[in-house]
């Protein structure tokens, strides 16, 4: 299908509960059109995955959520984690020369330390995505983060304050790419990417899954988004929640 590019209609805000929220309440109201973005200098009550809030320090860090309409099916819903993964990995590495990668299914690494988080909520119509809302938090600025979170910043990687409206018009342009790429149906490209910055994958490292922990070796995401490694005992698939990571 010929792609519609995201269109720059930006709304600031000071402060707003989850700029996801925000959105998907636009959403409903019909007030929203292919890239209406919500941005806040204070998010209170961010939403990352798994149910995890999403913290950052008022003012110096990027937060916020983009309305798209990609009416496409639903078994590629995955495809839009990819997308924005991308999107943010390669606006980052802009800045910082990397390595950036993604720890499954989306968040955003520089080593083991979390720079970037993304949650992506998807309204569907049948068998179709018909709108998603895509909530991104990215750490630019902020130095002093709490001691349970292993989290890093541009700041912190570079030395160097970043324009927060530089590193988003970045992304931004980055996503528009990307979306495109996805609208074009370069499922192959689009796996190929990420899966070449997957964070462990051909890597033995130690997981936790309901029965304990154990040692494996990402091999892949399946078509359904499913982490796949390779155990002693053969190659199992993991659902969100189901696996964690441990370093």
């Amino acid at each position: 299908m010929e792609y519609k590019r995201l269109a720059p209609d930006f709304i600031w805000l000071e402060s707003i509960n989850s700029t996801n929220n925000y959105a998907a309440q636009l959403l409903k109201e019909g007030k929203t059109q292919n890239g209406t973005t919500i941005l806040t200098k204070r998010q209170t009550a961010g939403r990352g995955q798994r149910g995890n809030s999403w913290q950052a320090e008022p003012g110096l860090n990027l937060t916020f959520s983009v309305v798209v309409y990609p009416d496409m099916d639903v078994k590629h819903v995955f495809f839009l984690n990819m997308v924005v993964s991308l999107a943010v990995s390669k606006a980052l590495e802009v800045y910082y020369p990397g390595p950036v990668s993604v720890k499954w299914p989306n968040d955003i690494y520089v080593g083991t330390h979390k720079i970037a988080g993304i949650l992506v909520e998807n309204q569907f119509r049948g068998e179709r995505i018909v709108s998603s809302v895509l909530g991104i938090g990215i750490n630019v600025n902020q130095e002093n983060f709490g001691p349970d979170l292993r989290a890093t910043s541009l700041r912190l990687l570079t030395g160097k304050n970043e324009s927060l409206e530089a590193v988003f018009q970045t992304c931004f342009e980055q996503l528009d790419f990307y979306l495109n790429l996805l609208m074009d149906q370069q499922f192959a490209l689009l796996s190929k990417q990420y899966h070449e910055k997957l964070l462990g994958v051909g890597q033995r490292m130690e997981f936790e899954d309901e029965t304990g922990v154990f040692e494996g070796v990402i091999v892949g995401v399946d078509e359904d988004g499913k982490l796949k490694i390779k155990r002693t005992d053969g190659i199992r698939k993991y659902e969100l929640k189901a696996v964690k990571f441990l370093f």
